[in-house]
């Protein structure tokens, strides 16, 4: 399903794993343009993939996981919509492979990525049917994006000096990829005429463990570099982050600055109504009511709210984000004469 006249070459990264569970032999055996990268010790996940980057020598980038199928003509129209937006972070449109068999596939809904108050990552679809239509190819917009799978181009991966070297291991890299695509000129799609399965895992059948405090100090150095005047949104939910060392992030902030990125006002503006209706209507489920706890249960799915934006409210607020999208201008100068 992945045509070898569009790919210049395949990475494989072991990170820190053991001889026996590289496969070094058998990918290298596949094709010619496979390399597999090996990590004697682990770097975690963001490092390893800022590693990669750095030894990738094709125009565009393109992100995938170890537990996932493309399908047909999947890459396609990832390619084709970097080329025409140069700017553009793209996904494909993610199908379901179950947890409990890795042989079946199941053809996944339409809608979009975008983050909760304390970073939480959902996938919804809001009710707008202008938004997510079946019978369309084109590409929708996206808040967010989930981090793993996506198309990008090198050029503008580095332009945007992805990611912060001092977070650690795991977690947090689809937020800052997020910030700084969508305020720093660029954009982030879902396209549908992309699909790939991906096996979506609840924690117990992960393979491997997941550090919280970890993760929550990553998102901690991000909320301080990227959330503005709405930082103390972020710290009612994880109070224990308003005392957490986090290192520098001057030259996170100083980055910011060169880029010319927009502040968190303008995201929640033009690119995330829903997170911007629910800034004013955070809650903590199970919490006393005198110390921020929801009057009901949480949204299903949700994990600190506890209702949701009204639809014509949302319908509204997308129509007047269109209106807004459709008068500005994209910059390609920089970006032309490359091959994909």
């Amino acid at each position: 399903f992945t045509p070898d006249n569009l790919i210049k070459e395949f990475l494989f990264i072991s990170d820190g794993n053991e001889p026996s569970f590289t496969y070094e032999a058998q990918l290298t055996a596949m094709s010619p343009k496979v390399r597999v990268i090996l990590n004697e010790e682990r770097l975690g996940l963001i490092k390893a993939k800022m590693k990669a980057v750095s030894m990738a020598t094709a125009d565009v980038l393109v992100f995938l996981e170890a537990h996932t199928i493309v399908n047909r003509d999947w890459l396609e129209p990832l390619l084709l919509r970097v080329a025409e937006s140069p700017h553009a972070l793209v996904q494909p449109t993610l199908d379901i492979i179950p947890q409990e068999n890795f042989d079946k596939y199941y053809r996944g809904a339409h809608g979009h990525w975008r983050f909760e108050w304390n970073m939480n990552l959902i996938f919804t679809s809001p009710p707008d049917g202008g938004e997510f239509d079946d019978e369309s190819d084109k590409p929708m917009p996206s808040p967010a994006t989930s981090g793993g799978i996506f198309a990008i181009r090198r050029d503008w991966w580095n332009r945007l000096g992805f990611y912060d070297p001092e977070m650690r291991e795991w977690g947090g890299d689809h937020v800052e990829a997020t910030m700084k695509v969508w305020r720093c000129g660029g954009h982030i799609d879902v396209h549908p005429c992309s699909r790939v399965g991906h096996l979506f895992r609840d924690p117990e059948h992960r393979p491997y463990n997941v550090d919280v405090p970890t993760v929550v100090h990553n998102y901690a150095r991000l909320a301080s570099v990227w959330w503005d005047d709405y930082l103390p949104k972020f710290q009612q939910l994880k109070p224990e982050t308003k005392h957490m060392q986090l290192g520098d992030v001057s030259p996170q902030k100083r980055l910011r600055d060169e880029l010319g990125c927009k502040d968190m006002g303008w995201y929640l503006r033009y690119v995330d109504p829903e997170m911007e209706w629910e800034a004013s209507h955070i809650c903590i489920p199970g919490g006393a009511r005198e110390y921020g706890g929801c009057e009901r249960a949480a949204v299903q799915g949700r994990s600190c709210i506890d209702r949701s934006m009204p639809a014509e409210e949302y319908q509204s607020r997308r129509a007047e984000i269109r209106e807004y999208w459709s008068t500005q201008a994209v910059d390609v100068n920089d970006f032309e004469g490359h091959e994909l």
